[in-house]
């Protein structure tokens, strides 16, 4: 399926420009086809009107594709789209939001990147001269009220592209460019309507079965004899040797090998019970048999037993999960938080991020945020451990700070030792204060974590 509607946007302030530094667009390190603003020039050059708190504002000579799905046809359904939108004759340009996975398949079509910006928030503050109101990079399916955190919500700044497009005049006056007036290449669609079926074609039950007449076989049938009889013959044939005397002999297989090893096994072990029941009816007959004898006995035979099974049985496979990491391999994990009742009137501090109270002395400090890696609810005691600024988000958290801990690996220290060396602190709850934080990794292993801390 694929979707197309008139360009539209929801914001008080809106401006089409790529060499801005917030539109998105990495300038240092430019991948694909990126518009050299020329394009984006000529996109805000177009008319516009409308209300953005109501029925927005509309971009008559723009066309947008909003949504684009298929199963490997997806060419042919965006191909079919660009043409139907040329032969409306009523729009100049072409846009859409892409994602960085999907950039290469639009950038076929003619579509380059483009860079977009706008400001979020109410109109006066938007119109006033004060800077209250920051430029920031275009989220296409945002309001124009958003706050700070739910633009942060939406992640990074769009991905724009955007593409000229030709008009074509209507189907009387034959496949000529409506601003040129030169004849053009003729449209997908009208070609492929060649192909079209006029008539759908009747559909019979498969069970259908005229009297008098024998159904013939299906070509998968067919199909499926012909694999039976090959996968029969070449069992049936053997890689057969030429001894020194002139016989031929089969090669044994593995699997041959294996059996007969198995049988091999299994009748030495056979003939070693055999022996031992005849050993010790000939003790019993003798008036010998003690209890201890007996004993004795039952546990070799036992172990014959046990002998036996374990010849015969194959050998177990340990399995293993795949990308399971055993606590071995994780220097430091996180706590897990028991099953209880929790009171919504008590603060927990479970896998928090914590920052010291206005007052409290901060000496012995190695970083003003900590992650809580121990919290006792009974005794209200923590264990923390220091972050530190490791850089900035990519993706959805696009230059966002990012907070990890600096975690040792294990030796043969006591775990007291261990975590002083990392500059663990060992306080209580009453001086310290949870902040607002995202766990972005969301794993098991302190070492691998990394928070956005929203303060």
């Amino acid at each position: 399926f694929v979707m197309m509607t008139t360009f539209t946007t929801w914001t008080h302030y809106f401006k089409w420009d790529s060499a801005h530094s917030v539109n998105g667009i990495d300038q240092s390190n430019r991948k694909g086809k990126v518009d050299d603003c020329t394009l984006s020039d000529e996109l805000e050059r177009q008319t516009r009107s409308g209300n953005p708190l109501t029925e927005g504002v509309v971009w008559p000579t723009i066309a947008e594709m909003s949504l684009v799905g298929a199963l490997g046809c997806g060419e042919y359904l965006l191909q079919m789209a660009l043409d139907d939108i040329s032969r409306r004759g009523t729009y100049d340009y072409v846009v859409l939001e892409a994602t960085e996975s999907a950039r290469p398949f639009y950038e076929k079509f003619g579509f380059i990147r483009v860079g977009a910006v706008c400001k979020y928030g109410n109109e006066k503050d938007v119109v006033s001269e004060n800077g209250e109101v920051q430029i920031v990079g275009y989220r296409h399916w945002t309001y124009a009220n958003e706050s700070e955190q739910r633009v942060d919500a939406h992640g990074a700044p769009s991905c724009m592209m955007a593409r000229r497009i030709k008009r074509r005049s209507p189907e009387s006056l034959g496949p000529n460019c409506l601003n040129c007036r030169k004849r053009t290449k003729p449209s997908f669609v009208d070609e492929l309507a060649k192909y079209f079926v006029c008539e759908k074609p009747k559909i019979e039950p498969l069970n259908s079965n005229p009297s008098g007449r024998k159904r013939s076989m299906s070509g998968s049938s067919v199909t499926v004899e012909r694999l039976a009889k090959k996968v029969k013959t070449v069992k049936q044939k053997r890689i057969s040797t030429s001894t020194s005397s002139g016989r031929t002999s089969r090669t044994p297989s593995r699997l041959d090998e294996y059996d007969k090893s198995t049988k091999s096994r299994s009748r030495s072990n056979s003939n070693a019970v055999t022996s031992f029941r005849q050993r010790n009816s000939s003790i019993s007959a003798t008036g010998r048999t003690s209890i201890n004898s007996s004993s004795s006995s039952s546990r070799a035979q036992a172990s014959v037993t046990n002998a036996t099974t374990s010849t015969l049985s194959p050998p177990r496979v340990k399995k293993e999960t795949i990308g399971s990491t055993s606590n071995k391999t994780i220097p430091l994990r996180k706590q897990r938080i028991p099953t209880m009742y929790r009171s919504p009137k008590k603060q927990y501090y479970y896998n928090k991020v914590v920052v010291a109270k206005k007052g409290e002395s901060t000496a012995g400090h190695t970083s003003k945020y900590y992650f809580v890696i121990h919290y006792d609810a009974d005794t209200l005691h923590l264990r923390l451990i220091p972050l530190f600024l490791k850089g900035k988000f990519k993706g959805k958290r696009e230059g966002r700070p990012k907070w990890k801990a600096d975690v040792l690996e294990r030796g043969n220290e006591d775990e007291k030792t261990y975590l002083k060396s990392m500059n663990v602190l060992f306080t209580n709850c009453s001086k310290w204060d949870i902040v607002q934080s995202y766990a972005v990794t969301k794993c098991a292993s302190v070492k691998q974590e990394s928070w956005d801390i929203l303060c």
